[in-house]
């Protein structure tokens, strides 16, 4: 399983990488190259937990990513019954798991959430009644 995030969703969830980097703002651009980070549960299963897998490739539906990180043996995922194997910036999840679909306009699917952090001087409801 895969799960497409914003560059910013590691350092916001702060979670630490075991293995390289963690996706970035520039990573979410459309022609930044295809990045992912898989899960250190895939890591040890499909990998064999070898460190060099950094800068080798995967395919997602026959797409090659970039493994520019591992995150740490503790991270499920932002929704822990889900436990993702991999992560990568959404503009590239729309292209290997919305293909030929309708989940981009399609409102009712349900397919993106939000996460935030407040910092103390925001008002919940405030954040809200913005989004």
């Amino acid at each position: 399983f895969g799960q497409g995030v914003t560059g910013g969703l590691f350092p916001l969830l702060r979670v630490e990488m075991s293995l390289g980097r963690s996706l970035s703002p520039a990573d979410d651009e459309p022609e930044a190259p295809p990045a992912v980070v898989i899960s250190h549960r895939f890591w040890s299963r499909r990998y064999g937990s070898d460190p060099d897998i950094l800068g080798g490739t995967i395919l997602l539906n026959n797409r090659p990513h970039t493994i520019v990180g591992q995150d740490g043996p503790d991270f499920v995922g932002s929704i822990s019954a889900f436990r993702p194997d991999n992560w990568l910036p959404i503009v590239q999840n729309k292209r290997v798991y919305w293909a030929r679909t309708d989940r981009e306009v399609n409102r009712e699917v349900g397919s993106i959430t939000p996460f935030l952090r407040l910092t103390g001087s925001e008002d919940l409801r405030t954040v809200r009644e913005s989004l």
